[in-house]
């Protein structure tokens, strides 16, 4: 069951999660908490798979990000869905404490993608350590980052603000430890050259990035999040979304369809440029609050995003000719 289940979550996960989207953004009735639930349900199957894979094999510092992300995307779900409860009825089901509500969004962007996003940097700069027993380090590594995003959880949920300022030394202390474990990786990444390694190189810079807005965010502004500039939380949002994910997901895309490499050939470049520029000149945009900036960079960071996906779906089209390498061929 545990090489099957993922055919038929995965499918799963796609159709429930776009029909939640299409009811956040036409309703705020009953079709939120409703279509939540499964959604959320398909997180806890995927987290039930998780521990059970979790039991047979060597728990590498990647597999203990991915369960610590999937873990904290579970009990993320159980937030959303009890807000949507919330909002469905008025406030008159008292589902969540008051204010409760900012835990979400906090628990699902920094405890579930950034140990996400850096469990992907670590499957990919550190292949040789992606299947065996964890180093200390790097288990540690992950610990503070699951610290720190259930931190914040619990201090939002339960309006705790020396909970909130717990997140900022675990945050702080998990991305040092990270620059400092994979520098030598890093630093050997060229920038011009069409390759996965510097999609990973900047998803790691750009989790960087995150960490250093959300320690503004909380610095500033963790006893009232309600007065936080709402540019800033975009900021915060795009950041990881775009910046960490996108293009980490990019760089493995770009090694499943390897072998098809030479068709459109030419959008290799433009694509990782038109996203990582488009997202810089989007975040100055957002932190400065300057307009034009967001105007101008906004569709070359979607342009760059939607080529690349076109792209990758014909490279895709032919599955005898995809390879999925257990993981990525190292930096040199």
């Amino acid at each position: 069951w545990r090489a099957s289940a993922p055919r038929i979550l995965a499918p799963a996960a796609i159709v429930s999660i776009i029909s939640y989207a299409l009811a956040f953004l036409t309703t705020l009735g009953w079709a939120r908490p409703v279509i939540g639930t499964v959604v959320l349900a398909v997180i806890a199957a995927f987290f039930v798979w998780a521990i059970a894979q979790a039991r047979t094999v060597e728990m590498s510092v990647p597999r203990w990000g991915f369960l610590a992300a999937i873990a904290t995307s579970v009990t993320g779900g159980v937030i959303g869905v009890l807000w949507g409860v919330l909002l469905a009825s008025d406030g008159q089901v008292k589902a969540l404490p008051s204010g409760g509500e900012g835990a979400h969004p906090g628990t699902m962007v920094v405890g579930f993608l950034v140990p996400l996003g850096m469990s992907l940097a670590e499957w990919w700069f550190r292949p040789d350590e992606a299947t065996t027993k964890g180093s200390r380090a790097g288990l540690i590594q992950m610990v503070l980052l699951f610290a720190g995003g259930f931190s914040l959880m619990l201090g939002v949920l339960l309006d705790a603000l020396p909970l909130i300022m717990l997140n900022l030394p675990f945050e702080i202390a998990a991305v040092i430890m990270f620059i400092v474990r994979n520098w030598r990786s890093l630093r050997a990444v060229k920038w011009g050259e069409v390759s996965p390694q510097r999609f990973m190189a900047a998803s790691s810079i750009a989790v960087v990035l995150d960490i250093a807005i959300l320690t503004y965010l909380i610095s500033k502004y963790a006893d009232n999040f309600d007065s936080t500039p709402k540019n800033l939380l975009l900021a915060l949002d795009h950041a990881m979304f775009i910046g960490v994910i996108t293009n980490a997901i990019f760089g493995f895309v770009m090694v499943a369809t390897a072998r098809r490499r030479d068709l459109l050939a030419w959008a290799d470049q433009i694509t990782f440029w038109l996203v990582n520029v488009g997202i810089s000149g989007f975040l100055v945009g957002l932190l400065a609050d300057v307009v034009w900036l967001k105007r101008i960079f906004t569709p070359l960071m979607g342009a760059g995003i939607l080529l690349g996906i076109v792209m990758y779906l014909m490279r895709s089209g032919d599955s005898s000719n995809l390879t999925q390498p257990d993981a990525p061929e190292p930096v040199t």
